[in-house]
């Protein structure tokens, strides 16, 4: 959800949690030799922490905003307001940004450009989270809740594909834009429970 566009720090960023589970194991003298050895290889590839602290901080904001693009803009067509991509772009961008002088512009070159293939699964985010307490929680939900978010964001990538606005010519996402889960993920997952007003 944070490297949509960079395969290399997607890679990085996963031998960081790998490395950092060989660790609670090692601590916990669950980690055998031959796995000891692949650890230290894995840690030699792995994004250092801090570094991914700050990535987070600037990916994070931005996947937010292109989350809440998908998450505002279903509803507001739905309601039939007047340019709601827009209304919603100018929001995202003055909340990024902090002013609104062309914060629309800057919103579809930084935010929805790079982050459009993963909107989905951040409106699934802002959606379980919308009572603003994401800081007690593992990124993107609990292990045990991932079902549930993956149906969510499924719900979302498959509204958006087919809710079109007014004056535009393709849907909020266009089909094959954004990541889609297998069909054999989807046809296990539990219904997907989004309402939207």
């Amino acid at each position: 959800m944070l490297f949509p566009d960079d395969e290399a720090w997607r890679n990085k960023v996963i031998a960081n949690a790998a490395v950092q589970e060989g660790l609670e194991k090692l601590n916990t003298g669950r980690l055998g030799q031959d796995q000891y050895e692949g650890l230290v290889l894995l840690a030699l590839g792995a994004a250092p922490a801090d570094d991914i602290a700050r990535a987070w901080d600037e990916r994070a904001e931005r996947g937010m905003g292109a989350g809440m693009i998908v998450y505002k803009v279903c509803p507001r067509i739905v309601r039939d307001e007047a340019a709601p991509m827009q209304r919603t772009m100018r929001e995202v961008g003055s909340a990024i940004w902090r002013r609104s002088a062309s914060a629309s512009k800057h919103v579809n070159t930084a935010v929805w450009k790079t982050y459009k293939p993963v909107a989905a699964l951040w409106a699934a985010f802002i959606y379980l989270y919308e009572d603003g307490d994401t800081e007690s929680v593992e990124f993107p939900c609990r292990p045990s809740e991932l079902p549930a978010f993956l149906a969510l964001a499924e719900a979302y990538r498959e509204l958006a594909e087919r809710t079109t606005p007014p004056r535009r010519n393709q849907a909020v996402l266009k089909p094959g834009d954004s990541i889609q889960l297998p069909e054999s993920v989807i046809s296990i997952l539990p219904p997907g429970t989004l309402s939207i007003s």
